[in-house]
């Protein structure tokens, strides 16, 4: 949805002499047909839908996977410090999404941001008709280690 982050990526792609079609469209609604790619790659974007939003992409995502397609997402967790600090005033648009990270916080003001448990995140791709999921955990710390944001590492195929 972002033309500028297009314009950023053709100008990156055209320094390396790269050749890449891109698109504009929204996660919810993908513009290729059923079983366009063979893997799909999520970095840090989900992660601003709610829950409803997550449902609608990742069903998107599945239709849009060929048979044996992988999918990879790199998603904030649910043991984020600022989901966890007991001082800090969130507004939740649902019961894993807040309105927006406050400021002090790392990744701050960036609006609507999710935080899947692994348990969250399992239901979603299931109900997605996602098939051998998996999960790591990532951790990364800012401010000299004195903010901590866990990633969920998440995986399936179709």
């Amino acid at each position: 949805l972002s033309p500028t982050g297009l314009e950023l990526c053709r100008e990156f792609l055209a320094q390396r002499g790269l050749e890449v079609r891109l698109v504009e469209a929204g996660m919810t609604q993908l513009p290729f047909e059923d079983g366009s790619f063979d893997y799909i790659f999520d970095v840090v974007s989900l992660q601003h839908l709610d829950l409803k939003g997550h449902q609608e992409t990742l069903a998107e995502v599945y239709r849009a996977l060929s048979p044996g397609g992988r999918f990879f997402s790199y998603h904030l967790s649910d043991r984020c410090g600022v989901v966890n600090h007991g001082g800090c005033d969130l507004t939740w648009v649902d019961e894993a999404t807040v309105k927006d990270i406050p400021i002090g916080f790392p990744l701050a003001q960036n609006g609507p941001t999710c935080f899947l448990s692994q348990v969250q995140a399992l239901s979603l791709m299931k109900e997605s008709n996602f098939k051998d999921s998996s999960f790591d955990r990532v951790e990364r710390t800012y401010n000299n280690q004195s903010h901590s944001v866990e990633y969920l590492i998440i995986r399936g195929g179709k």
